[in-house]
């Protein structure tokens, strides 16, 4: 009788776990590789972070975080979606960045985001299209910006 049991509790884990493989439809988007380069005043900017916003059609990446990156030593940038490094969707995105304060200064001194909100979900005018195949993106060419942004009202997209 035991075994009875076993074996049914068994086969019902495995019509389960069947049953949970899921089709294609749950399949993760397709990626193609994205690398970028974030020039600051003429300057590769390091430690810059990168964000890919899906815009005009593009599909929101199911499961996993938007397309992201951090500029390295050079400015360069590599995006992740799924695993380290392996791209983005295809589709067209809005560019936002946050370039966190600089480490380097004492503590005691109250640092800015060094962008100061001009590449925010409200103020960034950065687009790029990732294409099928490796993406190889012009340099983001920034100006040195010395305050913030004009405020702006409501939520992006509705106003």
């Amino acid at each position: 009788m035991q075994r009875w049991i076993a074996a049914t509790g068994l086969a019902c884990s495995m019509l389960l776990l069947v049953g949970c493989g899921g089709d294609s439809a749950d399949a993760p988007q397709p990626v193609y590789p994205v690398r970028g380069k974030i020039m600051y005043g003429g300057k590769p900017a390091v430690g810059v972070n990168v964000f890919f916003m899906p815009t005009g059609g593009t599909t929101p990446v199911d499961g996993a975080m938007n397309p992201r990156g951090v500029t390295d030593a050079g400015g360069y940038f590599e995006l992740t979606t799924y695993k380290q490094g392996d791209g983005a969707p295809e589709g067209n995105y809005q560019v936002l960045l946050n370039w966190p304060p600089d480490e380097s200064k004492e503590r005691g001194e109250m640092s800015e985001e060094r962008l100061w909100g001009w590449y925010d979900l409200y103020h960034s005018k950065l687009n790029a299209i990732v294409k099928t195949g490796n993406n190889e993106l012009p340099p983001f060419n920034l100006p040195i910006v010395t305050g913030p942004p004009p405020k702006v009202q409501g939520v992006p997209g509705r106003n």
